[in-house]
């Protein structure tokens, strides 16, 4: 498992960038065509959208030192 110490701001810019990048994918995935492309792409949403929540949570409880386990 790997931890990363964040500052209050760096917490903030990566989950505007977490959520960037899920919007993005569920417009690709909205887009596609090929199964197993599709399949990919929701793989990788779920994923983004479990490590969003995760920074969330820890970012409401810790305040300063919001850890995030990628």
């Amino acid at each position: 498992m790997t931890r990363l110490d964040l500052s209050d701001d760096e917490a903030r810019e990566l989950k505007l960038a977490l959520e960037t990048q899920a919007h993005r994918l569920r417009v690709e995935l909205i887009n596609a065509d090929a199964r197993e492309f599709r399949a990919g792409l929701r793989d990788e949403l779920t994923r983004l959208e479990r490590v969003t929540e995760r920074l969330t949570a820890s970012m409401a409880a810790g305040g300063d030192d919001a850890e995030a386990a990628p």
